[in-house]
């Protein structure tokens, strides 16, 4: 019987920046789909939130053409990138292939302080990945992952937009804050 090794290497977690002026109105787009199923999230790990959407809120066509497209396309492409463990000297290669963003699943959650998220995981496949954008929170508004038994804070501030492997435990603590999350796969054609 072959040995199997277990070799950790260590996750990038990019940050980015999504324009803030667009963060009300995306907002105020969102909460015209409510979630029906909060039985469901509850068993996800999500706790008394304030307000979540349907997890589909990338199949409507307003969301797409109004914030999809023009905004979370370029800067998860680019969160992509930066998050390879490519040297500096070798990120032309992958920016040069023809990549494809599939977006699998988009909602939104507001939570105030009665609200927070157990730890989970999203997608648990090698191509598929998840995000985090803050539209409205605390300047040190904390994510923590978890990673090897050990816990590790990211600290976020209004505008950022979080990508990082769909698989690593994460969890969100109780604050007054809206975010949009959602899962996506990158195709990169060689």
């Amino acid at each position: 019987m072959n040995p199997v090794y277990t070799i950790m290497t260590p996750t990038k977690i990019p940050v980015g920046k999504v324009d803030k002026s667009i963060n009300k109105q995306f907002i105020k787009d969102c909460k015209e789909y409510p979630n029906e199923d909060l039985k469901g999230m509850a068993q996800s790990g999500l706790i008394n939130p304030k307000f979540i959407s349907k997890m589909d809120l990338h199949l409507i066509k307003s969301i797409q053409d109004k914030y999809i497209r023009p905004y979370l396309f370029d800067i998860l492409m680019k969160l992509f990138i930066d998050s390879t463990h490519y040297s500096p000297l070798k990120r032309d290669v992958i920016q040069n292939y023809h990549k494809h963003i599939n977006i699998r699943e988009l909602w939104l959650v507001e939570y105030d302080n009665e609200s927070y998220f157990k730890s989970h995981t999203h997608v648990s496949l090698p191509s598929h990945y998840s995000f985090s954008w803050y539209l409205k929170c605390d300047t040190n508004r904390k994510v923590i992952f978890i990673s090897e038994n050990k816990e590790y804070e990211v600290i976020v501030s209004e505008g950022d937009i979080l990508m990082f492997p769909g698989w690593l435990s994460h969890r969100a603590e109780s604050s007054n804050s809206i975010c949009c999350s959602g899962n996506f796969e990158i195709n990169v054609s060689m």
